[in-house]
């Protein structure tokens, strides 16, 4: 369970990486939401370690997973997603205490990234506008 006064402690640093990283045109691309909105229930499922190696993995498809770790990396002050991984499988091997309070940072980041980056518009892909439009075409 993430702490509610850690969320609102990364909201500043969340809105700067999100405006930094992910903001174009004033939007934020909706596959990086539709990410960043599976990464909780992802860690739910398959746990944290395993999550974020995911998401480091090989994106197929629009948009780049790995982008939400770094994301996440940069909130919790490492210095990017393979920095944040190597600490976090440290610890658990090491250190199960450290391994838990960084948990509960990186799920506090995810929250404080997800509200952040709700305060942009969406902006579409080209492949989901040309889907929409064969649409509108096929269906006159």
């Amino acid at each position: 369970m993430h702490n509610v006064h850690l969320v609102q402690s990364y909201i500043p640093a969340a809105e700067k990486a999100v405006r930094e990283i992910l903001v174009e045109n004033g939007k934020v691309k909706k596959i990086y939401k539709s990410y960043m909105a599976a990464f909780g229930p992802t860690i739910v499922q398959m746990g944290l370690l395993p999550c974020i190696a995911f998401y480091l993995g090989n994106s197929q498809g629009e948009g780049d997973r790995r982008v939400i770790v770094h994301l996440i990396a940069k909130v919790v002050g490492s210095k990017d997603g393979h920095e944040l991984y190597k600490q976090l499988a440290s610890s658990y091997e090491n250190d199960m205490s450290s391994f838990y309070r960084t948990k509960q940072q990186v799920e506090a980041a995810a929250v404080a990234l997800k509200l952040a980056m709700r305060t942009y518009p969406d902006e579409e892909s080209n492949e989901s506008r040309e889907e929409e439009n064969n649409g509108r075409v096929q269906a006159s």
